[in-house]
């Protein structure tokens, strides 16, 4: 049974509404009940929990197949107890949950929504707390297990039997009332309370002493895990989701939580707790939930520290991840595409093929005809018969031929030679984009579509044909007069008569801009994977040398100072405290450039422009760089010209200057000269930032600006750089359609030159 292409289709249509008909009706009888689940808080219900109460409101839990109940905490009993004890399903613990799985309890850890721990000790400024050590000999509470806090006093020397422990309450009356003197808490809740009771309070952070715990951990049992590993997924996924909207819509869940909720916390009181607690999740930083199996093993081996887990304890089996079968990260889309491409490749070269051997067998059939029509002439044979019938046959060719070019988008042509007469298919003209009425086809009139670049290519190559070699094949590009880019291939061969002279041309024309397309966007995958390699290299480079560095310094004179402070005169000390701060300043800046350059690539800075004094901008930076530039006896010289107007994003612009200025310093000697200057243009102004300093040579000018090359320098007072900051510089620049150039000459000094619109909107 033949089927053509037409029936073919029909029928697949004909499957396809099927298809979707059964799918509706499949949907419309799914009427399966909500699940109920219970998750356990670990505290009242507050803005702590706003990730779970979106997931209820919006919908998620309800698309998982879950009626979630969310159980707020009961004093007597804790969340794990109470999800080993079947009272719920999920839990939210702190990174105390280490000691429960400590006990044999198998609990497994889901999710850590907080990136650190809130968990600050509190102290009253009138009973004499300023810093830490403050604490010996006052009365303070701390909740149990608080493993952070508590590591956190013996690393600054300070053991729990210095202090008066007290039980924890879980409110601040008692601090207000001079009832105790510190307390355990939540940077993000219990500071609101202090603030409206005019409380004058020291907060002491374990972060301060390098102690890094994680916060609110989402977890459940192994036995839910080996018994309902969908189910497990389903509401993690979901959770996360309703975190991410949260996060992104704080004033939407304050007044969900408030009027739905609790009341417990008044509005402000909500919106405190939601700004607070964006530092600690870290959003926009990593993704919501991501757990570090090193940070873990820390945890873990602080509480083997303190005798709360034994010291053989481990992570094995403790997270998520561990129960997942290994799953191949293949790129599928990437891997389908290639495929598909190679599929298509292939259906067009046998298609091609096919039609090439029918042209042939065509060409064939007609010589054959008119060797019968002057056969039949000759003899008089049947002269009327014997014209329709080949005239039947040719309309048939004719047509399969059409049908074949339109179904695989080929034209045909044909050149004489001799006449000097280019005949096209209707298909050719369809793939060109003119029609027969209004196109005059000549090969002179033909060559004006091909791309300027490839002209002369193809002209040569269609005239390169020789007696050995009469066959051709070139992919071009044409401009349509729509003005579309258009990629087509070629094909042709050259008749050749007996003496050597070429007298005709066939050829093929195919329209494969598509798959040209296909393969350009493959490669331009190709090169962002290639600068997202370089880029992350870039990165951990920087943060395990350039970030380790300032650090040790700072941890060096630190430790020097304290064993010698008591021996050290007054201007040792200074000066030491000069080199810390100093190192201080650079790590900042170093950090600030890190999370810059991070959010620019992830689209996290948002660009905002308007309408600034470029002097105001500029004078402010120069005040705050003033102090190191005299460090080194260095001029930092800037003339106010007339009042110039930028149109610029301002906290970008600060960050260009800060960079900037701050190189020019750090590579000019000491006694020398940094100029600033700005000269207004037509559509724009351009500033120049010169210096006298030690200047670069033509190598290191090329990768100067780029985030893949090494081109750190040590300063002329060995200060130590990343190379970061200038390629931060490009981005910014960019970003206001201006461009960042630099003039310098090795011993001669750097001129850096940038530009910015004056009153023009830029959006980006």
């Amino acid at each position: 049974m033949h089927i053509n292409f037409k029936d073919f289709r029909s029928i697949l249509a004909l499957f396809c509404m099927i298809l979707s008909y059964t799918n509706l009706i499949a949907n419309e009888n799914n009427d399966t009940p909500l699940q109920t689940i219970k998750l356990q808080l670990k505290w009242k219900h507050q803005f702590q929990f706003a990730g779970y109460y979106a997931a209820i409101e919006k919908g998620y839990y309800k698309e998982a197949g879950f009626n979630v109940i969310l159980l707020e905490a009961n004093e007597e009993e804790e969340p794990a107890d109470a999800v080993m004890n079947h009272k719920a399903n999920f839990g939210i613990s702190t990174s105390d949950i280490v000691l429960t799985r400590g006990k044999g309890k198998p609990v497994v850890i889901l999710a850590s929504i907080f990136q650190h721990s809130p968990q600050v000790i509190i102290g009253s400024k009138k009973m004499g707390i300023n810093h830490v050590h403050d604490l010996i000999g006052k009365r303070i509470m701390i909740e149990p297990h608080a493993a952070d806090v508590i590591s956190y006093l013996q690393d600054e020397g300070i053991s729990l039997n210095q202090l008066e422990v007290l039980s924890h309450s879980f409110n601040v009356d008692q601090l207000i009332n001079y009832k105790i003197d510190a307390i355990t808490a939540y940077k993000t809740d219990e500071p609101y309370i202090l603030q409206q009771s005019n409380f004058e309070y020291t907060v002491i952070s374990p972060l301060s002493g390098g102690i890094d715990f994680y916060g609110d951990i989402l977890f459940t049992s192994e036995n839910m895990l080996r018994e309902s590993p969908e189910l497990v997924d389903k509401f993690l996924k979901a959770s996360i989701k309703g975190w991410k909207y949260a996060m992104d819509n704080p004033e939407e869940l304050v007044e969900i939580i408030f009027n739905k909720y609790s009341k417990r916390h008044s509005k402000e009181h909500l919106r405190f707790e939601a700004k607070k607690m964006q530092r600690y999740i870290m959003h926009n930083v990593v993704e919501i939930g991501y757990s570090n199996r090193g940070r873990w093993d820390n945890i873990i081996a602080t509480y083997s520290e303190l005798g709360l887990v034994d010291e053989d304890f481990n992570s094995e089996g403790m997270f998520y991840s561990d129960y997942l079968k290994p799953k191949m990260h293949i790129p599928w889309t990437v891997i389908g595409l290639v495929l598909s491409i190679f599929a298509f490749i292939g259906f067009i070269a046998s298609f091609y093929f096919r039609l090439s051997r029918k042209l042939k067998n065509e060409i064939t059939k007609r010589k054959e005809i008119q060797n019968s029509l002057i056969e039949a002439n000759k003899e008089i044979l049947s002269d009327i018969e014997t014209r329709k019938i080949t005239e039947r046959e040719l309309i048939r060719s004719k047509t399969i031929l059409k049908e074949a070019q339109r179904i695989g988008n080929v034209g045909h042509w044909e050149y004489d030679i001799v006449k000097d007469k280019l005949y096209w298919s209707e298909q050719t003209y369809i793939i060109y984009e003119v029609s027969p009425e209004e196109f005059e086809c000549t090969f002179d009139n033909v060559v004006q579509f091909f791309h300027q670049e490839d002209r002369q290519l193809v002209i040569d190559k269609y005239l390169s044909y020789s007696k050995e070699d009469t066959k051709s094949e070139i992919t071009h590009r044409i401009i349509t007069k729509s003005g579309k880019l258009k990629y087509l291939t070629q094909r042709s061969e050259t008749t050749i008569d007996d003496n050597g002279i070429p007298v005709s041309t066939l050829g093929s024309v195919q329209d494969i801009t598509k798959l040209k397309l296909a393969e350009n966007s493959l490669f331009e995958q190709k090169t962002q994977l290639q600068e997202l390699n370089a880029t992350k290299d870039k990165l951990f480079s920087i943060i395990a040398h350039d970030l380790r560095s300032p650090f040790n310094s700072i941890l060096g004179f630190s430790e020097i100072l304290i064993e010698n402070l008591k021996n050290l005169e007054v201007a040792e000390s200074e000066k030491i405290l000069g080199y810390i701060n100093s190192s201080t300043k650079h790590t900042l800046i170093l950090l600030d450039n890190l999370l810059n350059w991070a959010n620019s690539q992830t689209g996290q800075i948002r660009f905002n422009p308007e309408k600034i004094i470029f002097s105001e901008t500029i004078l402010e930076i120069i005040k705050l760089e003033t102090s190191i530039a005299k460090s080194k006896n260095i001029s930092l010289h800037y003339s106010p010209s007339d009042e110039i107007e930028v149109y610029a994003d301002k906290n970008m612009l600060k960050t260009v200057f800060r960079n900037l200025i701050s190189n020019a310093i750090k590579f000019t000697k000491l006694g020398g000269h940094i100029r600033v200057s700005a000269i207004s243009k037509q559509d724009h102004v351009e500033i120049t930032i010169s210096d006298d300093g030690i200047g670069m040579n033509k190598e290191k000018l090329k990768g100067l600006f780029n985030i893949s090359s090494n081109t750190t320098t040590v300063g002329t007072a060995n200060e130590k750089g990343s190379g970061l900051g200038l390629v931060i510089c490009k981005d910014f620049i960019e970003k206001h359609d201006g461009k960042i150039w630099v003039e310098s000459e090795e011993g001669k000094g750097s001129v850096f030159k940038f530009t910015l619109p004056l009153n023009k909107s830029t959006e980006k």
